[in-house]
């Protein structure tokens, strides 16, 4: 018998217990208890605010060989996929198991998130929502406004595809995405190290079959609660046009759930505002916190086949920021006569005509125009415009022109409009007490007729002048003078 034990040791060696243990049953895997941390290390409550850019999360495994899976879902739209955002290494039991996330310069980006352990098998625990709270509630956030008014930014630092944009390429090959490619374009394929967003297939834009195109659409970014929300970017390309007819570039603006586009503005050297081929320039758009949420599209076209052995379209440091409130300038505001000379406060107007004038302090690069309000004295302004100038571009002064008021005194007030219906704050002109006109109206007087006869013009007849008035008197004697050198012709004969 202890022979026959000997040998049956000697033909199945001894094995360790952590060789021995099987793996554990389906669905035994507990689920994690994961935390989210800030860079500093600090625990961020449910519902709190990121303000450094990146968030880790946290998780002691309960298993050896365990990998942590996190989710990752922004509050306004977006539902759980059950698909991993970011994935940790493997760690040992009771080992701490961490994963970062680097999150878009988007303000406000509130996000809710999910996480899962996954053994080396590829069992896996159930998934866990962070906070015990719903999908639709924020586990943090990045604050409303970030510095300088950003809502949005992305530079690009990392190559591939950045989380939450989505693309769309109707080419096998030619597409959107983050590098550095082709390098030798004129002007450099990168606004700011170390990439951009470009068009291409790393060479060109020439996949040798018909004519592609392809957008890339950012996450969506929030501008209800802004404050004059302005876009820019910086571009530059290499195509084989301007970029009018063919190869053609689109920035648009869309409400994120029903895709209506808001805005859209092809960018060419002849229509768009860019720069010469080969450099690097930056575009500005007026946005409208009326939006509410959006998507920006960047689009590309060849629209035909030829000649598209170039770059492409290379874009970067995308910046969404809120600007300065328009504001019309108190000290420009004039009422001008028809001469275009200032009338004084309090002054009477009685050539016909009465010009309003001003000019901007603090634009936002839409087109402005001048509204005002016009009451008589003793009626209090509603700031409601009773008239509206005309929507000006640039830099000019704005006017707008009435003529035909009443007889009376009056009192007015002024303020901008843009095309996208922005509004600055009314500017009372003259700074003077309520009760006070501002100009007293007075109709143009029609000139007396000249009836006199000495001031009217003499009458020509065949026989001469005859004074104005005496014509009956001539007709008298014409006929009797005729009549006499009838009767006298007919006695002589």
């Amino acid at each position: 018998m202890k022979l026959m034990i000997l040998s049956l040791f000697l033909a199945f060696p001894a094995v360790s217990a952590a060789q021995i243990i099987p793996p554990p049953p389906v669905g035994t895997i507990p689920g994690p208890n994961a935390v989210q941390v800030n860079s500093g290390g600090s625990l961020v409550p449910v519902g709190g605010e990121v303000t450094d850019g990146i968030v880790f999360f946290r998780c002691v495994a309960p298993l050896s060989g365990l990998k942590l899976h996190v989710e990752i879902l922004t509050i306004l739209t977006e539902e759980f996929t059950d698909v991993a955002t970011v994935i940790s290494l493997a760690v040992g039991q009771n080992q701490t198991a961490e994963v970062s996330f680097e999150i878009p310069d988007i303000h406000p980006y509130r996000v809710h998130w999910q996480a899962k352990w996954v053994d080396p098998v590829g069992e896996s625990s159930p998934w866990i929502s962070f906070g015990n709270n719903s999908e639709t509630e924020t586990d943090f956030h990045t604050g409303d406004i970030g510095p300088g008014g950003l809502i949005y930014r992305e530079t690009f630092l990392t190559e591939g595809f950045p989380p939450g944009w989505a693309f769309v390429q109707m080419s096998p090959t030619v597409r959107w995405k983050v590098d550095g490619t082709p390098a030798s374009v004129p002007g450099g394929p990168v606004k700011s190290a170390p990439y951009s967003l470009n068009y291409n297939d790393g060479v060109d834009y020439n996949d040798g079959g018909p004519p592609n195109f392809g957008w890339a659409q950012t996450p969506i970014i929030e501008l209800t609660g802004t404050d004059n929300p302005k876009l820019s970017f910086w571009c530059n390309y290499q195509t084989d046009t301007t970029g009018v007819l063919t190869d053609q570039r689109f920035v648009s603006v869309h409400d994120d759930v029903s895709g209506y586009e808001w805005l859209s503005a092809q960018l060419s050297t002849v229509l768009g505002g860019c720069d010469q081929m080969g450099t690097w320039h930056e575009h500005t758009l007026v946005l409208n916190e009326a939006w509410g949420p959006v998507v920006l599209r960047f689009r590309f076209d060849t629209i035909d086949s030829w000649n598209n052995q170039h770059g492409g379209w290379f874009v970067d440091d995308i910046e969404i920021r809120e600007t300065a409130p328009l504001e019309i300038d108190p000290a420009s505001l004039q009422q001008l006569d028809t001469a275009g000379n200032p009338v004084p406060v309090g002054d009477v107007i009685d050539d016909g005509l009465v010009t309003f004038a001003g000019s901007v302090k603090t634009g936002n690069g839409n087109p402005l125009r001048l509204e005002i309000e016009l009451r008589r004295v003793g009626v209090p302004f509603s700031g409601n415009p009773t008239h509206f100038g005309d929507l000006v571009s640039g830099t000019q002064d704005l006017q707008l022109t009435l003529a035909g008021l009443d007889d009376e005194g009056y009192r007015w007030q002024a303020r901008l409009v843009d095309a996208n219906g922005s509004v600055s704050a009314w500017v009372d002109f003259g700074l003077n007490p309520v009760s006070d006109r501002d100009f007293t109206w007075v109709s143009v007087q029609a000139a007396p007729e000249e009836d006199d006869d000495e001031h009217r013009k003499p009458s020509i007849s065949c026989w001469g002048s005859i004074p104005a008035g005496h014509s009956q008197g001539y007709i008298f004697l014409l006929f009797w003078g005729f009549a006499l050198l009838l009767a006298t012709r007919i006695r002589q004969s």
